[in-house]
């Protein structure tokens, strides 16, 4: 089972749509089943697309920050989860940073899988956050 994580390009946002529409259902993050906006994140953001058997399975995007990578946003189609899409991302965020600079995220509050994913990939629950669209649990990982 072979994974790659590439540069996204503007020609791959119709299928990141799917995937993300896929992976968020009905009510995801702003932005998620639009076209538009996956093109926009590309440009200004750093955003990749995982593909798995040569087909884009995940994607994400994230800001480089003083304290190293703040992800924005991670999806993985569920056809695709639990077959390391979303473990070949964290790896590839970790070898990102320096030792003592962390990647830190939130993710909705009410998505008790993305939780497990995350302390099961060895971040720590640092809080929680307060946005317009509801609230978030905010996740951060050091590197050693």
């Amino acid at each position: 089972m072979t994974i790659q994580v590439r540069p996204a390009e503007p020609q791959d946002a119709i299928q990141l749509v799917k995937v993300s529409a896929s992976a968020f259902g009905f009510d995801g993050p702003p932005g998620f089943d639009d076209t538009d906006h996956q093109v926009e994140a590309m440009g200004r953001y750093h955003y990749f697309a995982v593909e798995r058997i040569g087909q884009i399975a995940a994607g994400f995007y994230y800001q480089a920050t003083p304290y190293g990578i703040h992800l924005l946003r991670l999806f993985v189609d569920p056809s695709n989860q639990r077959m390391g899409a979303g473990s070949a991302v964290i790896k590839f965020l970790e070898e990102k940073l320096s030792p003592g600079q962390r990647i830190q995220l939130d993710t909705d509050i009410h998505s008790h899988q993305s939780h497990s994913f995350y302390l099961n990939q060895g971040f720590e629950l640092i809080g929680q956050v307060n946005f317009n669209s509801g609230s978030a649990l905010r996740f951060s990982k050091t590197k050693g």
